[in-house]
């Protein structure tokens, strides 16, 4: 069935209730799980450049080793289930290319993400991004809730 999945995480419970279904599948398909987290870029500013390169300095510090926190945390789950996993997190400005990107560099064949109930009239992020991944992925998108 599948070889490689990609379950991209946000740090959330419900993303890690994804990492779960990922692991169910990975197991029925002998596959490798790839957990990747994306810290969105630190938005750039023409003006002010020493406030905010020491400021970017900072932030990209920070997002980093909240990914490695995050990450080990999924990697803990998934190798206690007995599923191979490999784990990265990157940087960019837009969250759904990176995992587009990022399914085809590790040569992933499903990527498994949460998609949140939303309380409101506005979708959450981590929605809007869902479905920017389904329509620019040629990699099936197993949303799960």
């Amino acid at each position: 069935m599948f070889r490689r999945l990609l379950v991209p995480i946000d740090g959330t419970s419900t993303a890690l209730e994804a990492v779960d279904a990922a692991i169910a599948v990975a197991r029925l398909s002998h596959a490798t799980l790839h957990v990747l987290h994306v810290v969105p870029s630190f938005p750039s500013v023409a003006y002010l450049a020493e406030r905010v390169h020491a400021t970017r300095d900072l932030y990209e510090e920070e997002a980093a080793a909240r990914a490695l926190v995050w990450l080990s945390e999924a990697r803990e789950r998934v190798l206690g289930a007995g599923v191979p996993c490999e784990s990265s997190y990157t940087f960019a400005a837009r969250i759904h290319e990176a995992i587009v990107d990022a399914a085809r560099d590790y040569d992933c064949d499903l990527i498994v993400m949460a998609a949140p109930l939303h309380l409101g009239l506005l979708p959450s992020m981590f929605t809007r991004e869902m479905r920017a991944v389904m329509q620019a992925s040629d990699v099936p998108v197993l949303a799960w809730r």
